[in-house]
């Protein structure tokens, strides 16, 4: 992930937090701020607004895993339609040896497509700003 695009979601983020922090000090003010019900949502204040961010952050960060997930399922269903339907040219005794051939190449093809794109989400996985920053590379 970018640098702009990591400052733009810790930015919402923070503002997931802050406006949730603000939100309980106006809750604190209409209860009456020198009640007890209003010291404790003014004290309570910055670390519900922490939690909240915490959380948004949490939920932005799943919801791009299960965007990406989903994506995964849906090339992989087109994928393994692709290969049925190559080897079903593959078994069929009309097809002429000339072409079995050319169809065990795109056989090979989507074999490899596959692993590039197992590869290319495993690498939009690593490189989500949820990944772990303190392992060691090999």
């Amino acid at each position: 992930m970018t640098d702009s695009k990591k400052q733009k979601a810790s930015r919402v983020d923070a503002v997931g937090g802050a406006s949730s922090g603000t939100l309980l000090l106006f809750i604190a003010h209409q209860v009456g701020a020198n009640t007890t019900a209003g010291e404790w949502l003014t004290y309570a204040s910055p670390w519900f607004a922490i939690v909240a961010g915490y959380l948004v952050r949490i939920l932005r960060i799943r919801g791009n895993q299960f965007a990406i997930r989903q994506a995964t399922k849906a090339e992989q269903a087109e994928l393994e339609q692709a290969r049925t339907a190559l080897e079903l040219l593959l078994k069929s005794p009309y097809t002429s040896e000339e072409h079995k051939a050319y169809v065990r190449s795109q056989l090979e093809e989507r074999d490899r497509m596959v692993i590039e794109r197992t590869f290319s989400r495993l690498n939009r996985m690593w490189t989500a700003d949820d990944a772990p920053t303190d392992s060691v590379s090999p």
